[in-house]
């Protein structure tokens, strides 16, 4: 105690009916007091330890309780509503359209029809006529059946042609819905800030990025840059330079020309010193456009034990039996070669033509990189678990297990005001103590 002690014999204690001299300047109450009376004050600092074991506890029970259902049910009722209000224009759109329709019909059609049973059942005539007659010419026959292919054409082409509707498809700006978040979450403990999923990439849009993670398995997973092949080169011994022993790894390869986006997953390092095929029960390829509009689709693997192939010669390869890879890529030749399906499961009905629209043929890539996963991410639920087990389990004799713990909150994510200045507050009394 006697490290907190300034000395001063000229002020009173300011505690009320104390007549002592103050001794020091005590940082709870922010007032000068006597010898006596810091004791005590350093003494009730324990009684607001216990207090704060229950807050810890609450914050803890709070943020363990909090669900994902929770977050998203508004969220979703608000697309729901989208969706439906979405549905009644195309429903009156449609209904308008098929009122136009029958107009058409009412006002011209039964027009068209009664002219032609009109001339029907003038021929009609015409033709009963010559057989009481029992007198007709060759031209007269002839006329006759003239009139008759003419009525039939009509009536072909009053059934099929009658009306010419046409349609375009329907366009949905899918930047007309944002999602994003504008709350903090866990306010309590961390400010959740809007970050990009695959670190420096240009090639995918933050759709595309959400798509990939939830094929991987984890939305909120974090990818680095580790290759790109127009930014470090298109030669095999860099690609594997920087991706051997990475693990896992997603490649994006951007076909030339329609751009369109495909690539594959592994769970397992590139690394030409282990073989040429590794297993990987995890693999998968994927398209996120293509040229038949197949909806961003992951292909599983089946044949485990070949879910890569490695060659000196090749950068990332897919796959590899019978034909050849499923998806193949020569960098230095900026170039490679498609032979889907071999080891992974076609679910969509194209085969070698679904990721670029060519059939076993050489594909020149504007753009190839390959990403991986990022891991050393802690949530923060950890750092209040050790929070709370350290205050626990040694109080104030453990304040400066606690002050480290507290600093590392602070050094590693930004904490709202609010926690920060009651944790601040906290290690302050500490101090007094």
């Amino acid at each position: 105690i006697e490290k907190y002690i300034t000395m001063s014999s000229s002020k009173q204690c300011e505690i009320i009916e104390c007549k002592r001299t103050a001794a020091t300047l005590c940082r709870h109450c922010n007032k000068d007091v006597c010898k006596k009376h810091f004791i005590e004050h350093a003494d009730s600092l324990n009684d607001e330890l216990h207090p704060l074991t229950d807050q810890i506890n609450e914050l803890t029970t709070k943020l363990n309780g909090l669900k994902s259902l929770h977050i998203v049910e508004q969220s979703y009722a608000i697309l729901n509503k989208w969706r439906n209000d979405s549905f009644l224009l195309i429903e009156q759109l449609y209904d308008r359209k098929r009122y136009e329709i029958d107009v058409l019909v009412e006002q011209n059609f039964i027009k068209v029809k009664n002219e032609q049973e009109e001339v029907i059942r003038s021929l009609e005539e015409k033709i009963k006529k010559f057989i009481r007659d029992d007198d007709v010419t060759y031209d007269e026959i002839k006329g006759m059946k003239e009139i008759i292919r003419n009525i039939s054409k009509e009536t072909e082409k009053l059934k099929q042609n009658f009306i010419d509707i046409q349609t375009e498809p329907l366009y949905i700006n899918k930047n007309c819905i944002t999602v994003r978040s504008k709350i903090n979450l866990v306010k309590e403990v961390n400010e959740i800030k809007s970050v990009s999923l695959f670190d420096g990439t240009a090639l995918l849009s933050h759709d595309q990025q959400l798509i990939l993670n939830r094929f991987y398995g984890k939305s909120s997973q974090q990818w680095k840059l580790i290759y790109k092949a127009v930014r470090d080169g298109f030669d095999v011994e860099t690609f594997h330079r920087l991706c051997d022993n990475f693990n896992p790894t997603i490649t994006v390869i951007q076909s030339e020309g329609n751009g369109y986006l495909f690539g594959g997953y592994t769970n397992v390092t590139w690394n030409l010193t282990s073989g040429p095929y590794k297993k990987d029960a995890t693999a998968f390829l994927f398209t996120l456009t293509n040229p038949y509009n197949i909806p961003p689709t992951k292909y599983k693997v089946y044949n485990s034990q070949h879910a890569i192939f490695q060659d000196p010669h090749y950068g990332p390869t897919f796959g590899g039996e019978g034909e050849g890879s499923d998806i193949c890529v020569f960098i230095e030749t900026n170039a490679g070669t498609i032979h889907f399906p071999q080891t992974y499961i076609d679910t969509s009905g194209k085969g070698n033509k679904t990721f670029t629209g060519y059939e076993q043929i050489a594909i020149c890539m504007n753009q190839q990189a390959t990403y991986s996963a990022v891991r050393n991410y802690k949530v923060a639920q950890e750092y209040l678990n050790k929070f709370r087990n350290t205050v626990l389990t040694g109080l104030s004799a453990n304040k400066h297990s606690i002050a480290k713990v507290y600093n590392n909150i602070g050094l590693t994510y930004h904490i709202s005001d609010d926690l920060k200045e009651a944790l601040e507050n906290y290690m302050g009394a500490l101090d007094c103590a």
